[in-house]
């Protein structure tokens, strides 16, 4: 079944002046965290986070973030579903955040394939299964993290509860190709660990190119929100914003195009229930039709526990946009939904592809 739901932005919500960082009901006091390290099957340890559920768990989520953050800037999410019975895990992937140097930021290493990036994922997946046992566990990506999360779905769906896709898009396969042919020419120009201006002003620049015909001339990075708080704090963060180099490009870029396209896609199990969260003013989902298509192909392929919400005003980064809380509502009464209806989970899934 295919849910379209207009997402109503005019919910209540308390928030701190600027970005809607305040959780709703939540009071103040910040709720701990553990940082972990989870080994790879190279010399790359990843440095993940746990919110421990409060109380007695009810199952478990994982995030995967985007492009040129950080899990940490997931905090009130997985504060907010801690409080609420959820063990809530991330971790910043390769070439980003605490996993690697800042120096080397953008950098995903020298053997590094998507593969590898879809396996990280597992592994963390792994960690929370000895946490919750065979408490059902949920996956959430936003933005590049909601195309590995498709790939992990793909893979391993039988071994989650449910997805959840944030600020996602559905790609076309020439998009995708002619962008991974200038990849790989960069990397011949370049070296896989230079900094391609080309890619970046491409792929990165032109979403603000495309707000601004709608909005006039825009500040740097105004497509993420349209909160000029949020913006300011993506700004500022060292660990945020930084160019991928020219190789991780050609790895992400492939990628997404594999994850994204008709084959895969019908990799999905019919019954994983899926919820596909989008912002209207959001130019890297082509302000909403992006999201529409994958949600379209879908329902297609006889998904059927599907849901499509897409906020009015918001913007790519719905959880530092102004409707975050009700956002972060969102997710917790679809979290109470299919919690209960969750058979066990799959406490140590192979990291083997079914491929």
């Amino acid at each position: 079944m295919f849910v379209l739901a207009q997402a109503p932005t005019d919910r209540p919500i308390d928030s701190v002046t600027g970005c809607s960082f305040r959780v709703p009901g939540h009071t103040g006091q910040l709720l701990t965290y553990e940082t972990q390290q989870v080994s790879t099957d190279s010399a790359t340890r990843l440095v993940a986070y746990r919110w421990p559920a409060q109380g007695a768990p009810r199952g478990a989520l994982i995030i995967v973030h985007g492009m040129a953050e950080h899990a940490r800037r997931y905090a009130r999410l997985a504060e907010y579903l801690a409080a609420a019975g959820i063990d809530v895990h991330a971790f910043d992937l390769r070439g980003h955040g605490a996993t690697t140097a800042a120096i080397d930021h953008g950098d995903l290493g020298e053997r590094c394939s998507w593969q590898t990036l879809v396996d990280d994922v597992q592994r963390v997946r792994q960690r929370a299964a000895r946490d919750v046992g065979s408490l059902p566990i949920f996956l959430y990506g936003h933005s590049l993290g909601s195309f590995l999360a498709m790939s992990v779905l793909q893979q391993y769906g039988d071994a989650y509860a449910g997805g959840i896709l944030s600020g996602s898009d559905r790609p076309g396969r020439s998009q995708c190709g002619a962008a991974a042919l200038l990849a790989r020419i960069e990397c011949a120009r370049l070296g896989t660990d230079g900094v391609s201006r080309p890619l970046q002003q491409l792929i990165i620049g032109a979403y603000d190119r495309r707000l601004s015909r709608y909005y006039g001339s825009v500040r740097e990075n105004a497509w993420l929100s349209s909160d000029a708080a949020a913006v300011d704090a993506y700004n500022g963060d060292p660990d945020c914003g930084f160019s991928l180099r020219a190789g991780a490009w050609h790895t992400l870029l492939r990628g997404i195009a594999r994850s994204s396209s008709s084959y895969r896609l019908r990799q999905l199990p019919m019954r994983l229930p899926l919820l596909i969260m989008a912002g209207r003013d959001d130019p890297m989902g082509g302000f909403g039709r992006g999201p529409q298509r994958m949600a379209r192909a879908l329902d297609g392929d006889g998904q059927r526990a599907l849901e499509l919400r897409v906020y009015d005003g918001q913007r790519h980064e719905l959880l530092h946009d102004t409707a975050a809380d009700t956002v972060m509502a969102d997710v917790r009464s679809w979290l109470d939904r299919w919690v209960g209806r969750a058979g066990p989970g799959t406490p140590n899934s192979p990291l083997e592809s079914k491929e």
